[in-house]
């Protein structure tokens, strides 16, 4: 269609007239270039309408697209999965003077934890996580979101270093909004020593996992026992007719242990999943002074996941359906410990080829793939 004439003095020509607007500078897209006198080609478009920022500008792209239509760009989603990986791959490895040794819990204490999470519940008023930790602040801080419909809530376990800011779930929200537009309630806690439960003066994580085999196991169980007792807490305060329990990281190891000793999940489903502590021991360079001290004491890698067994998830019976995505370039817990698990409850696989463990634990297309397969009905 060829537009009328037009006597304005804008410079778009005949065929592109401005519609009596007057004069307008043309977008930056649209200037000629320089050099060879054409147009600028325009940068793909993301699904959520924002420019795909190049590689030069990767690290500042979350600052201009602003959060969480930032993560519409793979190059920004890589660049902040490479950040979470670094952080966690830093450990918090020191010296023996500051992360001294200690042995694995003996079997009688081990047996009281396990029934202690067998039992788990919070009693009314304040909740207080039923096994008492040094170090960590007692009471427990809950992140509730009511299901849209129905009566269907998902137990949130999140992994190592969540709630860097208190009753906020930062990266791993991507998983809360995925189930919640598939109707389901999202009921999440602060782990100890995170968030609110942070020692003081430490990053949030800082303290879960040391040199001290039995401090770590110790708190491996209680946060089994706060994730079964949140479960209680929701069939009998908030009448939930049906739960699920999607376990990220470290978030795994604690849903599968509270699923394998106190029943109630329909459904579970696993991310990048921690089967036992074990795995924070064998990677990450900066924890090689912890793995110095532990071999000082006569704990070899073999000898630390034999320490571990009790609070491994894969060690118990499957206790519900389950379904395990595990990241095939994962450097933070190897993928050979996820599939072992894997085969060990019968579960179903979904395989991220390409996908790390950051990458994997911040993605969105996950997270809706995740919350489709818990929000499906058992067949």
């Amino acid at each position: 269609m060829v537009a009328a004439p037009h006597d304005c003095p804008c410079p778009r020509g005949r065929d592109n007239p401005c519609r009596g607007r007057g004069f307008k500078r043309p977008s930056r897209s649209k200037r000629p270039s320089r050099a060879a006198g054409t147009h600028r080609p325009r940068r793909p478009q993301t699904r959520a309408g924002l420019r795909a920022p190049d590689a030069a500008a990767e690290a500042t792209g979350a600052a201009r697209n602003g959060y969480p239509h930032a993560f519409a760009s793979p190059l920004v989603l890589r660049a902040l999965a490479r950040r979470v990986d670094a952080w966690i791959d830093r450990g918090e490895g020191l010296g023996p003077d500051v992360d001294p040794f200690g042995p694995p819990l003996p079997d009688q204490k081990v047996a009281a934890l396990r029934e202690a999470v067998r039992n788990a519940r919070f009693e009314p008023g304040p909740l207080r996580s039923p096994i008492a930790l040094e170090g960590t602040r007692p009471t427990v801080d809950l992140l509730l979101r009511p299901p849209a419909t129905g009566s269907t809530w998902c137990v949130l376990a999140t992994p190592y270093g969540a709630f860097r800011s208190p009753a906020r779930l930062g990266l791993y929200d991507a998983h809360a909004r995925a189930l919640r537009g598939r109707g389901l309630g999202v009921a999440a806690l602060e782990p100890p020593f995170h968030g609110a439960r942070a020692m003081q003066g430490r990053r949030s994580g800082w303290g879960f996992v040391s040199a001290d085999l039995g401090r770590t196991m110790s708190a491996t169980f209680a946060y089994a026992a706060e994730v079964a007792a949140l479960a209680r807490l929701l069939r009998d305060r908030h009448g939930a007719g049906r739960i699920v329990g999607l376990g990220l990281s470290l978030g795994g190891c604690a849903l599968g242990l509270a699923a394998a000793h106190a029943a109630g999940f329909d459904r579970l489903a696993f991310l990048a999943a921690v089967d036992s502590p074990a795995s924070f021991y064998a990677t990450g360079a900066n924890r090689e002074a912890r793995r110095r001290t532990l071999r000082a004491a006569g704990f070899g890698q073999v000898a630390v996941e034999e320490a571990f067994r009790p609070v491994a998830p894969s060690t118990y019976a499957a206790p519900a359906p389950a379904l395990f995505a595990i990241p095939a370039q994962d450097q933070v817990v190897p993928a050979r410990t996820q599939e072992a698990w894997r085969v060990a409850w019968s579960g179903e696989l979904l395989e991220l080829p390409r996908h790390g463990h950051g990458v994997a634990l911040a993605s969105r297309a996950v997270a809706r793939r995740l919350a489709a397969w818990l929000a499906a009905a058992p067949a």
